[in-house]
């Protein structure tokens, strides 16, 4: 008896590729925009992601497991700007570890675009200081927004 032909992974996603290539369209006009996708395990959320960077593979596309990482502010900001680094890092077809201590950050920063340091001295500044507020604000718009750069953004 013949085995059956095998079920594809990634099917009926037309709508949510076209949202993506929306929000992508928008970087060249300058609009940035996060996008945050939520739902239950193993209904496709990673495969999506894996279609959308073989789609566009120079973009930097940043993953995180927020169940595991965000305990504190200070347990999310790091591995967030860590993750946002590496895709940058990535989209420059180099595999180098970003680490989620202050040195790493820094030395990630300057291998890539070192104009984004005040922005990341700004982080960090929050995450010494528990101004998690302060701190939770700049990560979401890192690096795109920069407090002492006259470039926004400044990446």
């Amino acid at each position: 008896m013949a085995s059956a032909a095998p079920i594809p992974l990634f099917v009926n996603r037309a709508a949510e590729l076209a949202s993506f290539d929306r929000i992508i369209a928008g970087l060249s006009t300058g609009l940035r925009q996060r996008v945050t996708l939520l739902g239950l395990r193993r209904i496709g959320k990673s495969l999506l992601l894996d279609e959308v960077q073989r789609l566009h593979p120079h973009l930097a596309i940043a993953r995180l497991d927020v169940d595991a990482i965000a305990a504190t502010p200070d347990d999310f900001a790091r591995p967030v700007v860590a993750e946002t680094l590496s895709g940058a890092v990535r989209t420059r077809g180099d595999r180098h570890f970003v680490g989620e201590t202050d040195e790493a950050l820094r030395a990630a920063v300057e291998l890539l675009v070192p104009t984004v340091a005040p922005a990341l001295d700004d982080l960090l500044a929050g995450l010494a200081a528990s101004a998690y507020g302060r701190l939770l604000n700049g990560v979401f718009r890192f690096p795109g927004w920069c407090p002492r750069c006259s470039v926004s953004p400044c990446w």
